[in-house]
């Protein structure tokens, strides 16, 4: 191509030398030629990616993104919804995969279910997703790096799918290999106005003529606390002159639903309440009140609250983790993971 480049460039160079007429005309048409082709190579690279990073901090969406995307599709079937904090410090990508069951067997590797995606992906003419949503919500995040490192290797042996990790911003540097293609996420930005409408017509949640301050409202993970807490039920619709009169109910509601939520879904040979729930809560914050600290590592949260034998995924650290309460984070990589409340104002109520 390039050789026809260099052909084609002379030969302008030559009808513009003898001030031919078709100088100007065939010097416009080769650049256009140039452009469309520099844009044709520019979507055949983006096209042919096959590993992209999601990055968002908590409640910028990066959950419903991963949902949305494996739901199947009128032009394709649905893509793999895989979970990172099912993957536990001594786990890999193959543990993960067997999650997955095909004609009610596990899938016996992580290259198997790259196989068999692959293959649906080339009877639907489709690309297909594979989603791991949430690297930072396995036991021990690091691992990842090894991980993907090898799995970008095989996978241009499967050219038909797209693998799509999502991730918070603070555990780049600890999860990831370099060079990953990364989107960023902003939360709702200029869309906040319409994210509060459709949120609040989704809990049936009326708006009244009372002043409201919409600010509070333009970080997601705060407009769904506060939908949930005023209408977790969504049965009937609600005036929003109902809502807690201040962030002390607001929180003590969400704590309450939230320990609820855990006791209902607890195992029967781990069974939680929502005392227990309570407990550990309190426990958490006189530790990080005494200690004069904002966070607090998985192994002293774990000995803490009497988990440090139970199975990840059994643990009330994860149920906590999983319900947004707490957030695990590498605030300081030399001391591994460390938990904070979802916000410090929850921590100090």
């Amino acid at each position: 191509l390039e050789t026809r480049y260099k052909t084609l460039r002379d030969i302008l160079n030559r009808l513009r030398a003898t001030r031919q007429a078709l100088a100007l005309p065939a010097t416009n048409l080769f650049a256009a030629f140039q452009s469309a082709w520099q844009h044709v190579a520019a979507l055949k690279e983006m096209v042919s990616r096959q590993l992209v990073v999601i990055v968002g901090e908590a409640g910028d969406g990066k959950t419903m993104l991963s949902i949305n995307l494996a739901q199947p599709q009128t032009d394709r079937p649905a893509g793999v919804l895989l979970l990172g904090r099912d993957l536990s410090a001594i786990q890999n990508l193959d543990d993960l995969a067997q999650r997955i069951s095909i004609a009610g067997r596990p899938v016996p590797s992580f290259e198997a279910l790259l196989a068999a995606v692959d293959a649906a992906a080339q009877r639907a003419k489709r690309r297909l997703p594979i989603l791991i949503d949430g690297l930072h919500e396995a036991e021990d995040p690091r691992k990842w790096k090894s991980l993907l490192a090898a799995v970008s290797c095989i996978l241009p042996k499967y050219p038909n799918i797209l693998l799509v990790c999502t991730i918070r911003p603070s555990f780049l540097e600890e999860a990831l290999p370099m060079d990953l293609e990364q989107i960023h996420l902003d939360g709702f930005g200029e869309h906040t106005i319409e994210a509060v409408e459709r949120y609040f017509s989704y809990y049936k949640i009326k708006l009244s003529d009372i002043p409201f301050e919409i600010g509070i409202l333009e970080h997601p993970l705060t407009l769904r606390i506060f939908c949930e807490v005023t209408n977790p039920n969504r049965t009937t619709s609600i005036e929003i002159d109902e809502l807690p009169a201040s962030k002390t109910m607001l929180f003590g509601k969400f704590i309450q639903q939230s320990g609820e939520r855990i006791a209902e879904l607890s195992s029967h040979t781990h069974r939680y309440y929502e005392p227990d729930v309570r407990n550990a809560l309190s426990s958490v914050a006189y530790f990080l009140w005494e200690n004069n600290a904002r966070s607090i590592s998985m192994k002293n949260i774990r000995q803490l609250l009497g988990d440090a034998n139970v199975p990840w995924d059994k643990s009330i650290v994860r149920a906590l983790q999983d319900e947004g309460i707490l957030l695990g984070d590498f605030e300081f990589a030399s001391r591994g993971k460390e938990y904070v409340f979802i916000y410090d104002e929850l921590a100090g109520y």
